[in-house]
């Protein structure tokens, strides 16, 4: 089988909705790549390098390989390819391409800074699973709530379930990544949170009062 290398760069996920660097309207133009994207930068910007590398792993993850990504894939029916790419996401792998060598990293693995033999996945996959489940729940709670539908005790058990996994879940990254409280916990999160403490707060207490009564 013939083979056939594969260069590129983010110019062929600029069609799925990731912005290119250098354009004018790249990322480079709202970040200072020193501040960012340079190993001293996690010395004295480590909050700054955090969430910039976490809002890259959100987009990446609601983004989807687009054309051009699964044309490239679908050469391998006929040839040996290996594609050498300049792009942190994963949209090639994600449309089927095998063989990939990433010049600049990947978005979904992380190496340690205390041994760079340590390389690990990224939780962000995580985040954003977890995450959908702290919205959902609360949604289905408010649902059986107002339709006067379903057993009160296991919604009460369900959102306490959504608010422990999703606590502890925050704690461990905290704990393990060594980031900063502030990078975590975004306001989306704060007012994931939130909504959940008062749901529970109110299924309790109508629970309480159904005893009661």
């Amino acid at each position: 089988m013939k083979k056939l290398v594969v260069f590129t760069g983010a110019g062929v996920s600029a069609d799925s909705g990731l912005a290119t660097f250098r354009d004018s309207d790249g990322t480079w133009g709202n970040y200072r790549i020193e501040e960012v994207c340079i190993p001293e930068a996690l010395d004295f910007n480590r909050r700054g390098v955090i969430r910039f590398y976490n809002e890259r792993r959100a987009e990446m993850l609601k983004a989807e390989p687009n054309a051009a990504h699964r044309a490239i894939a679908g050469l391998e029916r006929d040839f040996d390819v290996r594609v050498i790419t300049q792009n942190v996401d994963n949209l090639h792998e994600r449309a089927g391409s095998t063989h990939i060598l990433h010049l600049h990293g990947e978005l979904t693995k992380l190496r340690s800074t205390d041994d760079p033999s340590l390389i690990g996945a990224s939780t962000a996959s995580l985040r954003v699973m977890l995450s959908s489940y702290v919205f959902t729940v609360p949604a289905l709670v408010l649902f059986n709530i107002v339709s006067g539908a379903g057993n009160t005790r296991l919604a009460l058990f369900l959102e306490f379930a959504a608010l422990c996994i999703y606590s502890v879940y925050m704690v461990c990254v905290v704990i393990v990544h060594k980031a900063d409280v502030a990078v975590c916990w975004t306001t989306e999160h704060v007012y994931a949170l939130t909504l959940l403490i008062l749901v529970s707060v109110y299924l309790a207490r109508s629970n309480w009062k159904n005893k009661a009564i």
